[in-house]
């Protein structure tokens, strides 16, 4: 066998090799980066796809809500650890439908994906605060009080972890001037105590959603969806980094329709 062919055959073989690991009876053994730079293009395809379906969970029965055609089915990611100690996350494959072609929308008409969304969903364990407030990009995925939550943990959506851990800081910094009768008395749409009802809603059990909203330069604003129906919105000077006082609370309550 000559020089070239010698090289040839283990460069195969080093790829049969990688190959008989990601699928065979070790499936489940994570690849290293360089072990998943030698697959081949079909290889690749092959395993990637593979560990795609492997952090899915099942798709329950499918519905098609409110519209008369289906619009997506949702699967729902394994839980895991963010770059935050104290913070996990899920993530939302949205698989979108459109009718196949040109007809009457009712539950009769053909239907094919051609889109996808992800959606992110967080569970506060702990606020992250100490040695343990900012981000570790060194912090591994798999933290055991992360693992298998499931439905039994309360989620909420965020634009991402940062946004996430920064909203709960500040919904906690808020809450405590509340509860300590100092800073910006809170602004209502309905009579009643205003204060009280800011204190009890602003509970992250309550949570559904966490997003920031326009500020003027040297503040910032965070919209908090709590208990299906009523909207939050704080408002502090400073940075996301760095928040400083808090100048306006404000409770809206919305009728949702589903």
């Amino acid at each position: 066998m000559t020089k070239r062919g010698e090289r040839g055959w283990r460069r195969g073989a080093a790829a049969l090799l990688i190959v008989a690991m990601a699928t065979g009876a070790g499936a489940q053994d994570p690849l290293t980066t360089r072990q998943m730079e030698q697959l081949s293009p079909r290889e690749a395809d092959r395993v990637v796809k593979r560990d795609l379906l492997s952090i899915l969970g099942p798709v329950s029965k499918i519905n098609k809500g409110m519209y008369r055609v289906l619009h997506g089915v949702w699967m729902t990611g394994r839980s895991f650890g963010t770059e935050y100690q104290g913070l996990c996350q899920t993530d939302i494959l949205a698989l979108a439908y459109r009718p196949d072609r040109d007809g009457a929308r009712d539950g009769d008409m053909p239907v094919r994906p051609y889109g996808m969304e992800v959606h992110h969903r967080f569970h506060l364990v702990h606020l992250p605060q100490g040695a343990d407030a900012e981000p570790d990009s060194k912090r591994v995925a798999r933290q055991p009080s992360c693992e298998g939550l499931g439905d039994r943990a309360k989620w909420f959506a965020a634009p991402d972890p940062d946004a996430a851990v920064a909203g709960l800081r500040l919904l906690a910094q808020a809450t405590a001037g509340l509860k300590a009768g100092s800073g910006p008395a809170p602004t209502c749409d309905i009579k009643g105590d205003c204060r009280a009802e800011a204190i009890a809603a602003a509970v992250p059990d309550k949570l559904d959603s966490v997003e920031t909203c326009p500020a003027d330069k040297g503040r910032l604003c965070y919209r908090y969806w709590l208990d299906g129906d009523i909207q939050l919105t704080i408002e502090a000077e400073g940075t996301a980094e760095t928040p400083g006082a808090v100048r306006a609370i404000t409770i809206e309550h919305y009728i949702v329709l589903t």
